[in-house]
């Protein structure tokens, strides 16, 4: 389990924008099966919950550009599953 600072950042021509959060949890479990001749596969789960507080603005129009930094009125919970297989061979 562990905890850290999240970012998302979007941008398009002439502005960008970044939400700031936390990252509260990331669960991962996994495990490594051997197969014959030198082969191996590693099936894994992650699960990670965390929460965007903050959203930074940049937009620039000609030789003007406007920065903002505000709290989000919303602050709800995101969740990201990551399902995956690794494979692996000894040389």
């Amino acid at each position: 389990m562990a905890g850290q600072h999240d970012a998302a950042q979007a941008g398009q021509r002439g502005g960008r924008g970044q939400e700031h959060g936390f990252e509260f949890m990331n669960l991962q479990v996994g495990a490594d099966y051997a197969l014959p001749h030198g082969l191996a596969i590693a099936p894994f789960l992650s699960f990670s919950l965390g929460q965007f507080r903050r959203l930074s603005t940049t937009a620039t129009a000609g030789a003007t550009t406007t920065t903002t930094d505000d709290d989000l009125a919303k602050h709800s919970l995101h969740e990201w599953i990551l399902l995956g297989v690794r494979f692996a061979f000894r040389l």
